[in-house]
């Protein structure tokens, strides 16, 4: 063998062992959602009339706003106009500094009777967790009614109209409840923003399902939650006390950590409505996602700083195995996502290692592990694409398996190099002795949403 090929075998057989390594979890998440037929399940027409009979609980829906005039008045109309609820109301976290921003949302105010805006007591930006602690004492310590259930929700979301029913329905058996976050369809199928779909649709159809079923606990997504008041008031049983982790990165996963770790009862209710042709509507939040390769990897690397790094901190590992088998699953993206980009420059020198390398060598042990590590990745990799095509297919009634192996270098490319970005933002804020800055996206609405004022947007709470 020559010493090159030797070096590039070596070397490749390493990554492979690793990548072999980090894949089995995978396989054991695929089989318990097999075996246990772990599934979306479709909303009957006698569930749904029994949601019409329940009393609905007051619902205050918080949404935390820098710098949004150019959607929050949209979200907030669009979404009225379409809830299938009576007894709720938005409260809309702004800050002094964002003029623009206020006075959107305190002109829908006016308009509708079921908005109130509140300023936070600090300039902007801060972080997603202290405006919304701010928020939430202003509910809890003022003249608000007493509401029954918190739910959390980001400025650009688009709430399905039966959500509220569902979240008021799962709300007599569970405190804390997250319901499924799926990204809109993006019409340019190999863009950034398309692999968004990939993974939320594979995540929030088999991962969070397998969690529920086995009672481990279920992280918040940070946007279609809901707290009841009596979870709230476990979570902050004092008066001044904050809910969110202002410091933290991820303080909405953190939260649904903290939330199973208080004992409180997790539910993660995976529903669509179905037609006559089969379409499914599913009773999720929408939204857009970014669109560009440094907005994405800004954000994913926001979102790995947070989970590997500081809620790893933060937390440690608790509760049984099998909650930290869970753990284990989303602290190792940072190095599985690091090491997949490595992998997309090691593979081609792979693959030129077992083209060259002597048929009539003396010592074939390296390349025949080689071979058989390099064929249990890919059929891995094979069954991963599987199950993400699939997924696609059951959230967008769409077939998509080339689609998804045509964007998947990409995703790999997103990912490893926002884990990269999250440990260089982590060892300069250790450095500088500062926490990590709360990095806004832009946001954006489907076109011509929530540009009609409601017919009727007043209620009773």
């Amino acid at each position: 063998m020559t010493s090159f090929v030797s070096f590039l075998v070596t070397s490749v057989i390493g990554f492979a062992f690793v990548y072999l390594f980090f894949g089995f979890d995978d396989l054991w998440i695929d089989w318990i959602a097999y075996r246990k037929q772990l599934k979306p399940r479709k909303l009957t027409e006698e569930e749904k009339h029994r949601w019409t009979l329940l009393k609905q609980k007051r619902i205050a829906i918080l949404i935390p706003a820098w710098k949004e005039s150019n959607v929050i008045s949209k979200m907030l109309r669009g979404n009225m106009r379409s809830i299938q609820y009576d007894r709720y109301h938005f409260f809309v976290g702004c800050y002094p500094n964002d003029l623009p921003t206020f006075r959107a949302v305190l002109k829908v105010a006016e308009e509708t009777g079921r908005v109130t805006p509140i300023l936070n007591e600090l300039p902007g930006p801060t972080s997603k967790g202290q405006l919304l602690n701010w928020v939430l004492r202003e509910l809890t310590e003022t003249h608000f009614p007493q509401f029954d259930i918190f739910l959390f929700h980001d400025a650009e979301d688009i709430i399905h109209p039966l959500s509220l029913k569902l979240i008021n329905s799962e709300a007599d058996n569970a405190e804390f409840i997250q319901i499924p976050v799926f990204s809109l369809p993006i019409n340019k199928e190999l863009s950034v923003g398309a692999t968004y779909m990939d993974e939320f649709a594979e995540v929030h159809t088999r991962d969070l399902l397998v969690r529920n079923h086995l009672n481990v606990a279920l992280p918040s997504a940070g946007v279609g939650f809901a707290l009841t008041r009596k979870a709230m008031f476990s979570l902050r049983p004092s008066s001044g006390q904050s809910l969110f982790e202002s410091s933290c990165l991820t303080e909405d996963y953190l939260l649904g950590l903290n939330s199973y770790r208080a004992g409180l009862t997790q539910s993660f209710p995976c529903l669509f409505e179905s037609n006559d042709l089969g379409q499914r509507s599913w009773i999720a939040t929408y939204e857009y996602f970014p669109s560009s390769l440094l907005k994405s990897i800004r954000q994913k690397a926001r979102w790995t700083e947070g989970i590997a790094i500081q809620a790893a901190k933060q937390l440690g590992w608790f509760g049984s195995f099998r909650n930290r088998l869970f753990l284990y699953r989303d602290r190792k993206a940072m190095t599985a996502n690091s090491l997949g980009l490595l992998g997309l420059a090691f593979l081609p020198m792979a693959t030129l290692g077992l083209l060259t390398f002597p048929a009539n060598s003396s010592d074939l042990t390296p390349l025949s592990t080689f071979r058989f590590l390099f064929l249990l990745n890919l059929l891995l990799l094979i069954n991963r694409l599987w199950s993400r095509g699939k997924a696609l297919r059951v959230v967008y009634n769409k077939p998509w398996a080339l689609v998804v192996l045509a964007r998947y270098p990409l995703s790999v490319l997103v990912n490893g190099l926002a884990s990269f970005l999250a440990l260089k933002n982590h060892a300069s804020s250790l450095l500088l002795k500062q926490p990590t800055s709360w990095v806004k996206t832009h946001h954006e609405l489907p076109e011509g949403f929530g540009e009609v004022l409601p017919q009727s947007a007043s209620g009773a709470l």
